[in-house]
């Protein structure tokens, strides 16, 4: 499914089946981590993320301004189809800001951008690149106690799983899928939870085919 910008998943609309459903259904669940509404979450090709929702009330700091302006012009430099330049945006959120010591609201901006730069690359075919930033994600925010930072760190190791899927490396996938299972198997969040019983799903079904299992440098 390529869902916009992220093509998380191996399948096709058309396709057949309850794991076919299952895969869309994931995809939707990463892209709405990554910052989409439902409706265009669910719409083929859609473009633009709901940049302008907050994950968490309150007022708005100066801070959080700067990296939203910030967040939202590399959305729509990547929804023009400048995808080089969306990347160097993105990117230059995750180096200026985002530190320990940033309020919520901005790590979850910065780990979105993150995941937002993964899916570019993975859509560009850059599979080493998206999973270098989807595990990024995971050393910088894996162990925030945020809700919404965890969401995007678990959506990172879900995306990298379905990264190295497409890379053609089953193995270093179930891999991945296993450390998100591992990692917030006993999280009270209702997204991550939903997210690892699908991806619980996702990795019967690559155990399920028929190739054997093999790792790729």
């Amino acid at each position: 499914m390529k869902t916009g910008r992220y093509s998380y998943m191996p399948c096709r609309l058309h396709q057949n089946g309850s794991l076919a459903v299952l895969r869309l259904a994931l995809g939707v669940i990463l892209a709405l981590a990554a910052g989409m509404t439902l409706a265009q979450a669910q719409r083929p090709h859609a473009e633009s993320p709901a940049a302008h929702v907050r994950s968490h009330p309150g007022v708005i700091s100066a801070q959080e301004k700067t990296v939203r302006k910030l967040f939202e012009q590399a959305v729509a430099t990547a929804e023009q189809g400048k995808k080089t330049a969306a990347i160097r945006r993105y990117e230059r959120i995750a180096q200026q800001y985002g530190g320990h010591r940033a309020a919520a609201p901005v790590r979850v901006l910065v780990a979105k951008a993150l995941l937002n730069k993964g899916g570019l690359l993975s859509e560009r075919n850059d599979a080493n690149d998206a999973i270098y930033t989807y595990t990024r994600i995971s050393r910088r925010f894996g162990n925030d106690k945020d809700p919404a930072v965890r969401e995007q760190v678990a959506s990172a190791l879900a995306a990298r799983a379905e990264a190295y899927y497409k890379q053609g490396n089953r193995l270093k996938a179930l891999a991945a899928y296993e450390q998100l299972g591992k990692k917030y198997r006993s999280d009270d969040n209702d997204f991550i939870k939903q997210l690892i019983s699908l991806t619980k799903w996702r990795t019967a079904e690559i155990l399920s085919e028929h190739a054997p299992l093999s790792a790729h440098p």
